[in-house]
């Protein structure tokens, strides 16, 4: 369960996955004494944290409400369970990221905060932890871009970064940024077929194909996200941020096809993706779905 969580946290899902993943988190902690929370419980916050200022106000209650109870409940197992020097740390960073259970006015000061937590995690035990890494890069692409490259550089020396969708992922966000995208290619390509059922994931190497002119490279990858995405919608519905990923999909679908010369793969992508903004989704007023999502229907 715990490494399900992880898988969905660093493949980009967002709230609607992540609260089951807690409710299911709790009952594995009931049924098993010795089980922990806290990689768990940081895997949700890393999933509330990468797109938390996109949230309209209501979600953003919702995220903080979440990942306070989820630092709290931590924080109850320590005298209850056999916590882990490493897992100790980590709770601790959990609280300094959210320290109350209600929006504040300036969040800065909570990521800095929780950047400097899991720092010490990072110095201490994560160094070989690709987990606690890429929680580390997470919380840097938010207060110290400047420290990443190191931090990089010795998690890809460790063969299993191969696998490891988080720092794979966030190493193609951080090189698109750069004026040397072509770096993070090997690491894209590892991602393309790494989590089956995560769009995102599918779909990231387009951030650095798109770059670099190779659009015909991003038509299967879209392709792919866009089939894993339908069918987590078949699954769960989704009237949340993750809409706007799938949409994100469709788009980069479209744009790829049409910078190939395939038009055909381009007015069917459009298609669809057309019939699958419904009068219902955009009447979500939390998240605001058709403010996201009216561009898409022009």
């Amino acid at each position: 369960m715990l490494r399900f969580g992880l898988i969905v946290a660093f493949s980009g899902h967002t709230p609607s996955i992540m609260k089951n993943f807690i409710v299911a988190l709790n009952k594995l902690l009931l049924m098993t004494p010795t089980a922990s929370w806290p990689t768990g419980g940081s895997a949700t916050q890393l999933a509330q944290t990468t797109t938390r200022r996109l949230f309209d106000p209501t979600d953003l209650k919702h995220v903080f409400k979440i990942c306070y109870h989820a630092s709290k409940e931590a924080e109850d197992l320590i005298d209850e369970r056999e916590i882990t020097p490493v897992e100790r740390a980590l709770i601790k960073a959990m609280q300094s990221h959210f320290p109350v259970n209600n929006p504040v006015s300036d969040c800065s000061a909570l990521d800095k905060a929780y950047a400097a937590a899991m720092e010490q995690v990072y110095q201490a035990y994560g160094v070989n932890d690709l987990n606690n890494t890429t929680l580390y890069v997470d919380a840097l692409m938010h207060t110290a871009l400047r420290k990443i490259p190191g931090i990089f550089e010795t998690a890809l020396a460790n063969r299993a970064s191969d696998i490891h969708p988080g720092i794979l992922h966030f190493w193609v966000h951080f090189m698109e940024m750069s004026n040397t995208p072509a770096v993070a290619l090997p690491a894209a390509n590892k991602l393309r077929h790494i989590v089956p059922n995560g769009g995102h994931i599918h779909h990231m190497p387009t951030h650095l194909d798109v770059l670099v002119g190779d659009y015909r490279a991003s038509i299967d990858p879209n392709t792919e996200a866009v089939k894993a995405d339908e069918r987590f919608l078949a699954k769960r519905g989704a009237r949340n941020f993750y809409s706007f990923y799938g949409f994100h999909n469709y788009h980069s679908l479209i744009y790829a096809a049409l910078l190939s010369g395939q038009r055909r793969i381009a007015l069917e992508a459009t298609d669809l993706m057309e019939a699958s903004i419904t009068d219902e989704l955009l009447r979500v007023g939390s998240p605001p779905m058709a403010d996201w999502m009216e561009f898409s229907r022009l």
